[in-house]
This record gives structure tokens, sequence and C-alpha cells, in this order.
């Protein structure tokens, strides 16, 4: 995804924008995207870089699986390392062909250390990135808690997570979005490394905005941000929410898509999470 940056940027959106109905708009929006365009695979590819006690962790993941893990902490649980291994074996190659079928353009939330375990499928996202039907948004290095580390610690895992994919991948990666919540830091910390065009870590609009962010050094920058969002979003599966059916799902993300298209004169992009 390449950024086009306008040369003078106010305090907010400020790059104006018009639709093909003639209709004018202030936002900052990413060259080549149109408000609608949006279509957000994630989290994708995870599978192998969840919490795990052969990882040194001190119990296996049971997040986003079929039941709750009943093992005790220091207990491998089996049954919820096979469901995340399901995603690498079958889900993730279903995904891609139903993408593939359609030449859909997707963006891929991609955890560092997944794509080291899986270098078939490390193989397919550099394929689709070749052929301009992904592109690759960090998701980390691995499930980690971005919001409870440390100014160093974070700094590093940046790093590493980069270091990763760019050795996977061929290229770094353009975005970033923290498996859980970011800290107060990390917008800087991104900023700092350096090669991001844009985060994710927001949640508080239906456009991409501008922002001043202010490093270290006193300097003052501006950076991108494509809100995220966690509502047309697949995680609404897991036991005890929202959705039960794949028809909950369309219908949900349908709603959505209707309600942005009623009201055009200020349409927002719909960031829908598939994993």
């Amino acid at each position: 995804m390449q950024v086009s940056c306008p040369s003078e940027l106010g305090p907010d959106r400020l790059l104006r924008v018009q639709l093909p109905d003639g209709r004018l708009f202030d936002v900052a929006v990413p060259e080549g995207l149109a408000p609608g365009d949006e279509f957000v695979v994630g989290p994708f590819p995870t599978e192998g870089s969840e919490p795990s006690i052969l990882d040194g962790d001190d119990r296996s993941s049971g997040a986003l699986c079929e039941c709750p893990s009943e093992a005790p902490p220091g207990v491998r649980d089996l049954a919820a390392e096979n469901m995340f291994e399901y995603g690498s074996r079958v889900g993730i190659w279903r995904l891609l062909r139903a993408f593939e079928r359609r030449s859909a353009p997707a963006t891929a939330f991609a955890c560092s250390l997944a794509l080291e375990r899986l270098p078939e499928l490390a193989a397919a996202v550099r394929d689709g990135v070749a052929r301009g039907l992904l592109d690759v948004c960090c998701h980390g290095y691995r499930w980690e808690d971005h919001v409870a580390m440390d100014e160093a610690t974070e700094r590093s895992r940046i790093k590493a997570a980069v270091v990763s994919l760019t050795s996977t991948l061929g290229a770094p990666p353009k975005g970033w979005y923290c498996r859980t919540a970011p800290s107060i830091r990390t917008r800087r910390l991104l900023l700092e490394h350096g090669g991001f065009e844009y985060d994710s870590d927001a949640y508080n609009d239906e456009l991409p905005y501008w922002t001043r962010v202010v490093t270290s050094d006193g300097a003052e920058h501006y950076h991108l941000v494509l809100p995220y969002n966690l509502c047309t979003n697949d995680s609404k599966f897991a036991p005890g929410r929202a959705f039960s059916t794949a028809d909950d799902f369309y219908n949900f993300v349908r709603a959505a898509v209707d309600a942005l298209i009623e009201e055009a004169d200020t349409t927002g992009l719909a960031a829908i999470g598939r994993s």
C-alpha cells in the first residue's frame, strides 16, 4: 500500500477527496484506496505464534477456541493446540482460495513467528504480494501484550517482528497492528523504528486520518492511521458472543455496508476481519 501524503497538512483531515458524483470531503486516503474498498483478513496468519507452553508461556492459549481450556497452568492443552493447528493446515488455505477465485485484494495481519514456522504459507503470502492481491500489516512478533511492556522491551519486539517478516517475505511490512492493545508508546516507537506507512491501532473512526507524533528527539511527524474495528469482525464467533452461523456474520456485515452506502456523503470504510 503506497501512501500519498499531501505536501501541506493542516491540523486534521486535510486531503480533499472528490467522490464520483462530485461531492467533496476532507480525509487522508492512501493512494488507490477509494471509500468502501478496504477488506482486511485478520488476524492472519497467527497460528504458531499464540501462547504455548512449548514457547515458554505458562499455559496454552484457549482464546478463540471452540471451548475454554481446562488445562491447569504448566500443562499443555493439546485440544487447544490442535484447534490452532487446524488454521494453518486447513483454514487459511481455504480463505486464500476464496480470495483467489474472486481476485479480491486483502490485507494480511501477519504475526512474524507464524510465518517463520510456516514456510509454505510465507511463500503464498509473497506470491500474493507480488501479484497485488495482498499487502502485509505486521501483527507483532507473536501474541504479546504490548500494553504491558516497558519501552526497551517493546522497541526490541517491534524490531524483531520487522526483521523476521523482512526475512520471510523479502520486504518489511508497511503497516502495524498490535495483537492486543498498544501501549502509550507504540506509535512513537513505530516512527522511531522507521519504515511504517501506517498503523491500525485505532478504533475511533471509519476513515483514515493523519495524526501528529512527537519522537524522542522532539521532532514532529505526520503519521497515517487506518482505523480497524472489532464490530464487523469474526471474533464475534467466539463462544458466548454474537455470531453462531455464517448467515449471522453475512447479515451483520451486509447491514454495515448498506449503512455506509446510505451515508455516501460521509462514506466510511468497513474493515472486515476474517481469520
